[in-house]
């Protein structure tokens, strides 16, 4: 438990999260640091029910998953909260900004990179709601709303909580999760926290989805 630990994830899209090799988990852990791959309920590491558990109206399935892997390190002494980071990326922010939230008491630190995080009002945005109606549902279907908003990151928010430090990195020409997403959270989290960590925001000026775009 006295290690750092980075959980990533992603858990959406039916997009398998086969473990590989990358420059980032190879930098921390020759730092010292525990790097820890997740397979979430949502993507396509298994079979079609694996994804469809973890998507629409279950796709708190995704969220309690990663809980339930950051549990496991904790009860086996692997890691403590203090020292837990969450990562991920594009549905992966979405991932880390429910943990965020929904179980502050888990991590001490949490990376949000080019997140969705108010998902009533990615209507705002035609590219990012055609993506969010494959996997999450509408935000104008009476069926779906009362099932996003439970799990909205930005809508879970509330005031005199410990949140955990907080980064979120945003492109500033991203069309599918665009960043007032990140500004949002990071404005809602800075004025609710009780817990005196930082809370950040980045936005990569000439910067798309993940990549650049000038």
């Amino acid at each position: 438990g006295s290690a750092p630990v980075i959980v990533m994830g992603y858990g959406g899209f039916n997009a398998p999260e086969i473990p590989h090799y990358t420059a980032m988990a190879a930098a921390w852990t020759e730092l010292g640091g525990i790097w820890v791959h997740t397979q979430l309920r949502g993507g396509g590491d298994r079979d079609k029910a694996f994804w469809e558990a973890g998507r629409m109206h279950r796709k708190q399935g995704s969220f309690d998953d990663l809980y339930a892997v950051i549990e496991d390190l904790h009860a086996r002494g692997v890691a403590v909260p203090e020292r837990t980071g969450v990562w991920g990326t594009s549905n992966g922010g979405l991932l880390v900004g429910a943990a965020v939230s929904q179980r502050p008491d888990l991590i001490g630190a949490a990376v949000a990179q080019v997140p969705v995080l108010d998902m009533m009002q990615v209507r705002k945005d035609p590219a990012t709601l055609g993506i969010c109606m494959a996997d999450y549902g509408n935000p104008d279907d009476p069926a779906d709303a009362p099932i996003i908003h439970a799990y909205s990151p930005y809508h879970n928010v509330k005031s005199g909580t410990a949140y955990p430090a907080l980064l979120c990195d945003a492109g500033a020409d991203d069309a599918v999760c665009p960043p007032w997403h990140s500004r949002k959270m990071v404005a809602a989290v800075d004025a609710a926290s009780s817990s005196g960590r930082r809370v950040r925001l980045r936005v990569r000026e000439g910067a798309g989805h993940n990549q650049m775009t000038s």
